[in-house]
């Protein structure tokens, strides 16, 4: 059985991974985050803390974070997967 703990913000996220989103791209991911992860709609996504998931909707939300996500120098590990 695995556990997800935790509901980080996309600021949060930024922080933990030492890495600063621009505006556009912050609203963005912003617009499409939700604090449920109960029933997460497929434009949306959700990003538990430990262990560090985004938990996304859909397929096509999981390429529209992954597309901005990979622009940066990310440090540490981020898994994207879809619920």
């Amino acid at each position: 059985m695995e556990i997800y703990l935790g509901n980080l913000t996309v600021k949060g996220l930024e922080d933990r991974h030492s890495f600063t989103l621009s505006d556009e791209h912050r609203a963005a991911l912003e617009s499409m985050r939700t604090n449920k992860v109960e029933n997460v709609k497929s434009d949306k996504f959700h990003i538990f803390d430990i262990p560090r998931v985004i938990a996304c909707g859909s397929k096509d939300t999981a390429i529209k974070v992954y597309a901005i996500l990979k622009q940066y120098s990310i440090k540490g590990h981020i898994e994207i997967g879809v619920v």
